[in-house]
């Protein structure tokens, strides 16, 4: 098992000990085992509940293991399966002394396996099974509370802390009194542990961007067959220029999941940020019957300059929706905005009659950002007090937006007290003073957004570059690295960042 890639699938242990309290190890031991390999470089290793898992999974071997409690020793047997044939290709067998737990044998199982093996996040039986029960439950404050349990049996179970972290940042809850007790533990952590908490501290705290990557580019240097790694470390890449990095990453991480289209789906998103639009469109239009990739296909193509046959991707975009879909008038105006067509859009709009108040609000919305961006204030302030009448939800944003030439003080009082989000405050903030031509006060706003998202909000780059650009600091806005993205429709604003990301780098056709 020691030459090329493999795949390995791992099946639930058998328990061959009487006490009930063991059965744990029946998903505890595959659990070890998975983290045990995830430093070898020749495999991929995955767990499964059956033979037909590992079909699914593309096994090339599928490993069963046994454990027992035989005269005072642990023993376990991990039997290794030609899946195509089930002809066993081997047995390994392992022994330690029952009074040291299940780890050792788990561990110099591992070894066996694959010499490039580690060994498991923690040494305590205790732990692992609290770990075990975590894993297996669905319940997100059950599992907090099991894996509170780990930690607390085990203060330096690396693993552990890390999927808590995540399980807390996912839940809307503060991570950082947990990641400064973590922190305290490091150095007790095992090696894989400790370069994966530092990836995700440094996520968690906004580091900059080139720290992002390096701490992502230090997990992979020590488990270098991890799905989500590679692709966060392919995104960092791209973020950062890196073309061919990024290209090399997402290669490997397909090369893991050769039938996963959203991997194909990212390169071709990080090629088009790079600028390797032809590169980029050869990859979309490699992904077979997949309606969602058009709209992406379609910039793609936009941005290589043909206008034309970009017209003819989105169309058959636009024709695969419902008929009567009402949202889909305000989608085709986008795109014309987006491909330099604002008249245009801005007529379809007008011209459109729209089913029901809602729609007509974002139709409004939309159509007063656009008049602003062509400086006709009158009308887009009118365009705004309709949409708020017709929704004061759908249409604050707009309405807002265009009170933005008062005083800046008054104006951000305004926003402050509006009841958005403080998230979207930010945003409205940032456009309003942009579209209002007060750049300094932007630059300030998109600083911090940009910021906020680590440097990795493209939209964020395009608007700060631009701010500074026609607040005559053309010299700091060079240091901006602006790139090309797609962008998202829906956003009332996604003219606004296209236009300013396209006039800053000159890409494609207006």
């Amino acid at each position: 098992m020691s030459t090329g890639l493999e795949r390995i699938a791992l099946l639930p242990a058998s328990i061959l000990i009487t006490d009930p309290a063991s059965e744990w190890m029946r998903a505890g031991v595959p659990l070890a085992l998975q983290q045990d390999l995830v430093t070898s470089r020749n495999v991929v290793v995955g767990i499964v509940s059956d033979d037909s898992g590992a079909y699914q999974l593309g096994a090339g071997a599928v490993v069963r293991t046994t454990v027992e409690n035989r005269d005072g020793r642990i023993s376990i047997a991990g039997t290794i399966v030609d899946p195509a044939t089930q002809q066993i290709r081997q047995v390994v067998r392992v022994q330690a002394p029952s009074s040291g737990g299940l780890l050792p044998a788990v561990n110099e199982l591992a070894k066996r396996l694959n010499a490039e093996a580690t060994y498991y996040s923690t040494k305590s039986e205790r732990a692992l099974r609290a770990f075990t029960s975590a894993a297996e439950t669905p319940n997100l404050q059950n599992r907090i509370v099991m894996l509170e349990n780990a930690i607390a049996a085990d203060p330096a179970f690396g693993l552990a802390y890390i999927a808590l972290t995540e399980i807390l940042a996912q839940t809307g809850q503060d991570p950082a009194p947990l990641l400064e007790k973590a922190a305290s533990h490091l150095r007790s952590f095992t090696p894989v542990d400790r370069v994966r908490f530092n990836a995700v501290m440094a996520r968690m705290s906004h580091a900059p961007l080139p720290q992002l990557e390096q701490a992502t580019s230090a997990v992979v240097k020590i488990a270098p067959n991890q799905l989500d790694t590679l692709v966060t470390l392919a995104s960092d890449r791209f973020l950062l220029g890196d073309a061919d990095g990024g290209e090399r990453a997402l290669k490997r991480a397909v090369e893991l999941s050769p039938g996963n289209a959203n991997l194909r789906q990212q390169l071709a998103v990080g090629l088009l940020e790079t600028k390797q639009f032809a590169n980029a469109e050869k990859v979309f239009q490699s992904i077979d019957n997949n309606p969602s990739i058009l709209p992406a296909l379609s910039v793609c193509i936009l941005l290589e300059g043909d206008v034309t046959r970009a017209d003819v991707v989105f169309n058959r975009y636009l024709a695969l929706r419902p008929p009567a879909d009402p949202v889909t008038p305000i989608i085709r105006a986008e795109w014309l905005a987006l491909s330099g067509r604002r008249p245009q859009a801005l007529q379809l709009l007008q011209d459109t009659a729209f089913p029901n108040a809602g729609v007509r609000a974002i139709a409004l919305s939309q159509t007063a950002i656009w008049q602003l961006m062509t400086n006709d204030r009158a009308a887009a302030e009118r365009s705004a007090a309709s949409a708020f009448q017709l929704s004061h939800q759908l249409g604050l944003f707009a309405l807002l937006i265009t009170k933005g030439n008062a005083p800046a003080a008054e104006w951000r009082d305004q926003v402050n007290t509006s009841g958005i989000k403080e998230q979207t405050k930010q945003v409205v903030l940032g456009y309003g003073f942009f579209l209002n031509g007060r750049y300094h006060e932007a630059v300030q706003v998109w600083s911090h957004i940009l910021q906020q998202s680590g440097g990795t909000d493209l939209r964020a780059r395009a608007m700060l570059a631009s701010s500074m650009d026609r607040a005559s600091d053309a010299a700091d806005a060079r240091k901006v690295l602006v790139e090309p993205f797609v962008p998202e429709f829906g956003d009332l604003y996604a003219a606004v960042s296209f236009d300013e990301m396209h006039r800053l780098l000159g890409v494609g056709v207006r």
